[in-house]
């Protein structure tokens, strides 16, 4: 296969790992108002921060949430 007379486009990918402190707690404080938090910071912070660095989120992010 040749690439001859084509321009390849690089890309940089980035894996972004976050961890929510207290969720355990805050999760036991109040489990509906803790996922509602979590969704406004992936849907108003999150993803528009990233959008801004013309960015985008590849497929949906996950919060894996296992019984106690």
């Amino acid at each position: 296969m040749s690439n001859k007379g084509q321009q390849l486009q690089r890309r940089l990918a980035a894996i972004l790992a976050a961890d929510v402190v207290g969720y355990s707690a805050l999760m036991h404080k109040d489990e509906q108002a803790t996922i509602l938090m979590l969704d406004h910071l992936e849907s108003d912070i999150v993803t528009p921060t990233i959008a801004g660095q013309s960015g985008r989120v590849v497929g949906p992010p996950v919060f894996q949430v296992s019984p106690a």
